[in-house]
Formats: structure tokens, sequence, C-alpha cells
């Protein structure tokens, strides 16, 4: 199967791309060949470059065609967000898993964990992302506002001034009072009631994603004639 990148050219074996994602078994399910169909040969490949760089492309396939001696360097932050972007893009849903745990183990920030859970719908980490910024000792700068956007900011305010009502009375100051210092589960549910209406919209698209909710379907035209092993022809 052919796949141009930036201009560079893909060959890229079947098998683990059927196996490992819905989507792909879709595309290359056997159907009536079409004529001039994309991905067949080197003169018709398949364009990604709309939606992936050659280098996320490439950090995809060394995941999905590890190489017989692996390599003892570590996979960075932003190759393990390429990994999620594209498993969730094309519904590699275990590779999807693997690159949500690895990344909930590197510390990522708040503002990293609601980028990537409002790019690829993983609503734990909007909830994380929320919580951490309504407990954060400092004050957001311009920038972090503007890459949160200004209305979640605004509303994350507003979830800090209710907190700080809450445990910071005229009657109780202390000096060694810290936001840091606030039950996270009190602020969970505080965050819960501000946000309600996304959390239960991002809930609901992480958990199209979910493994045991994604049962193999029959292709409809299996059994018809199809391309020939080693190439693809477009979906219809």
């Amino acid at each position: 199967m052919s796949k141009q990148v930036g201009g560079e050219l893909f060959k890229v074996p079947r098998y683990h791309l059927e196996k490992g994602s819905s989507f792909f078994r879709h595309l290359l399910a056997p159907r009536i060949e079409l004529a001039g169909s994309d991905g067949r040969d080197d003169e018709q490949p398949i364009r990604l470059d709309e939606i992936v760089t050659v280098t996320e492309f490439e950090t995809f396939l060394d995941m999905l065609y590890p190489p017989l001696v692996p390599s003892k360097s570590m996979r960075s932050q932003e190759e393990w967000a390429a990994i999620l972007k594209l498993s969730t893009l094309w519904r590699f849903l275990e590779i999807r898993q693997l690159a949500i745990q690895t990344l909930t183990l590197m510390n990522l920030t708040a503002f990293t964990r609601i980028k990537l859970a409002r790019d690829h719908f993983v609503a734990q980490w909007l909830r994380t992302g929320y919580a951490d910024l309504v407990k954060q000792v400092n004050t957001m700068t311009v920038d972090e506002v503007e890459s949160v956007g200004y209305l979640t900011a605004i509303r994350i305010f507003r979830v800090r001034e209710e907190m700080i009502k809450k445990h910071w009375s005229a009657s109780s100051r202390d000096p060694s009072f810290s936001t840091s210092q606030w039950d996270n589960e009190e602020v969970r549910k505080a965050v819960e009631g501000e946000f309600v209406g996304e959390m239960v919209d991002a809930d609901k698209r992480t958990a199209t994603y979910k493994i045991d909710q994604i049962k193999p379907n029959r292709p409809k035209n299996a059994g018809k004639r199809g391309p020939k092993p080693g190439f693809i022809s477009r979906p219809e």
C-alpha cells in the first residue's frame, strides 16, 4: 500500500493496519475495484499531507512495525503525542490506550493535558487539567489563558473564587493558606459542576474509543472481487 506524506512516498504492509484498526479494516475491505483508486501503486498513493507530518507518520510506523533490534532510546512526549493523534484518527484502539497510559505517567502540564484531551478525546485529562488550574498557586499568564481559551479561563477563575470564599473567610485567614492544599475530591466536584456540559460531551466521545465496546463487523461487500493483495482502493 502506497501513502504520500509531505512529498515522501511510504510503502506500508497491510497486515498490521487491518489487524489493529477498524478504520483500515473498512478501508481495505474486499469490494468492487474502482478505476484510478488511490494507494494501488506509487503513481496513485493515498495523500496524508494535510493531516499528518512526515515525522508523525514515521513515529507511528516505528510503533506499528518495530525494528528487529529494539532501540535503547525512550520515546519522547512529543512522539507519544503523535502516536496518540494517529491512533485516535485511525482507531488503533490498543495503541491509543497504551499512548494514554504512557503519557499519563509523564507528568504532563495541565495545559498540555487539556490540549491533548480536547484534540484526541481523553476525558480524564480534561478533568485533571481543569482541577490543577483551579488549584494552581500562580495566576495564569496571558499566553496560558489564550491556550485554554478566555471563556474556559473565566470559568476556572470562578471556581477558584468560590473555593477561596469557602476556605478563606475573613474570620479564618491563615498566612500559610495555599490553593494547593485544597482537597482534590472537593475541587473535582466543583469542576464537574462548572463544566458539566463539556464533561458529559467529553465522556461520550471518549467512550467511543473503549476497546471493549468495539465489535468487529463483517464488511458489507465481503465476497466481492477486490484489489490484489498489497494494494488498496478508495473507500466507497
